[in-house]
């Protein structure tokens, strides 16, 4: 898996889903949880052969997992795309996703040398599931995880028995949005370059 897309849905109960062309290839999940009186995070690597745990104690260290999983998988150059914080009744919890996102984001970022692009919810889900960009959040979490393994050849793999949930169908998502976008990007250079 020389290059790959990297899709983040982050919060307190996220994850990151890596494409390779148009395949899930590897799956990070993570949840908040208490350890020792100390908030903590419980994160889930993987992949079609394998299935790692760690316990990290800071949100960076979520990424630090990410980074390192792509890199053991053969990872060699990656785009990265996060899910942007909707600003909703609370800004407080919105703030907090953003911050959260940012810290998560940087060391995959740093990893691969690369600028994460940030996309709204409305704006994937238009994009990858034809949805209207007024679709309540609800009907459209459920027709995430509805269509996208089917669409996302290895996602139901991945998830295994745990089942699939909303934000890794929401992580996929993201990924399949990057990986159109970059797609639709060569494709007009391409048109640019035979015109000259």
């Amino acid at each position: 898996m020389k290059q790959a897309f990297i899709g983040i849905d982050p919060g307190m109960s996220g994850a990151a889903v890596v494409l390779s062309r148009d395949r899930a290839e590897l799956l990070v999940t993570w949840r908040a949880c208490q350890r020792q009186k100390r908030r903590a995070y419980a994160v889930q690597v993987r992949s079609h052969g394998e299935q790692v745990e760690h316990l990290v104690r800071r949100v960076s260290a979520i990424g630090a997992v990410i980074a390192g999983a792509c890199a053991r998988a053969g990872v060699l150059t990656a785009g990265v795309a996060v899910e942007d914080a909707y600003v909703g009744r609370n800004p407080r919890t919105s703030v907090h996703v953003a911050r959260s996102a940012g810290l998560l984001v940087g060391p995959v970022e740093q990893a691969y040398d690369v600028t994460a692009s940030w996309v709204a919810a409305a704006e994937w889900r238009a994009t990858v599931l034809g949805l209207p960009r007024n679709t309540s959040r609800a009907d459209a979490k459920r027709v995430s995880v509805q269509y996208l393994p089917a669409r996302v050849p290895g996602l139901r793999a991945l998830c295994g028995a745990d089942g699939i949930a909303d934000h890794i169908t929401d992580a996929a998502g993201v990924a399949e949005w990057l990986r159109i976008a970059q797609r639709r990007a060569y494709q007009t250079t391409q048109v640019g370059d035979r015109l000259r």
